[in-house]
């Protein structure tokens, strides 16, 4: 069954959080991660990256939907590796006319 037909938890984060709330979320993703659990975000915001680094230590199928084109898209080791271990998917309607993250574009039916 492919990663797209089974549920997911969706991780998303505001630009905008203070400190004590960055911290509250170190726990959840370990405990997300240690049990498995499908996420699904952008991972835009800084904390969203960060949280997915901890997700990647994992085991647990993800899939990546950033607001942008594919086209070009740098992906760290760590994400290269859970790519051919086929459990992080990357996927986006947007073409490579769409190269950047933009509030404009978050909003946008392609």
């Amino acid at each position: 069954m492919g990663l797209l037909s089974q549920n997911s938890i969706t991780l998303f984060c505001s630009v905008q959080c203070s400190g004590d709330l960055i911290l509250k979320t170190y726990d959840p993703a370990q405990a997300l991660r240690d049990r498995e659990i499908r996420i699904i975000s952008g991972f835009h915001t800084p904390i969203e990256q960060d949280r997915l680094k901890i997700l990647l230590r994992g085991t647990q199928p993800m899939i990546h939907c950033p607001v942008r084109s594919l086209h070009k898209i740098r992906r760290p080791s760590e994400q290269k590796q859970a790519i051919g271990e086929n459990r992080l998917l990357l996927i986006s309607p947007f073409s490579t006319s769409y190269p950047r993250v933009t509030a404009e574009l978050a909003g946008k039916k392609e």
